[in-house]
């Protein structure tokens, strides 16, 4: 569902901002990874930052609560989440990071931009500034 949401959304979010299309496919990178979601929840931290960077101040909200989420530690997790077999709920205590993540996603791929932010392509060169 999020490879088909990224192919159909990915044509205008290239056009209007690469870093944000960078961001799409960082975290697309890291869910897709089958053993990657807590391992390498540090990977989220720079398409965050460059979404963050170009959306309204809810969108910030809401990435700020999946970096809080992202920062809980997988052993929190497994405690929270309780004594195997764990139950649904307690399965999804475990999926907090995945959750995280999705979120990030969204927000990179349907989060409208801040309306006072330049694009990525209107921004100078170094070489002509």
């Amino acid at each position: 569902a999020a490879v088909g949401l990224v192919v159909t959304a990915r044509q205008k979010i290239v056009r209007e901002s690469p870093a944000r299309a960078f961001a799409v496919w960082s975290v697309l990178a890291v869910l897709l990874g089958p053993l990657s979601w807590s391992h390498t929840a540090t990977w989220l931290l720079l398409p965050t930052a460059l979404v963050a960077r170009s959306s309204e101040s809810r969108s910030r909200v809401v990435l700020m609560i999946a970096v809080i989420v992202l920062s809980i530690p997988r052993s929190t997790l497994f405690a929270l989440a309780g004594s195997l077999p764990v139950s649904p709920a307690g399965g999804l205590v475990l999926a907090a990071h995945l959750g995280a993540a999705l979120i990030i996603l969204m927000v990179a791929v349907n989060g409208p931009a801040a309306p006072n932010v330049q694009n990525d392509r209107n921004l100078p060169d170094s070489e002509t500034a």
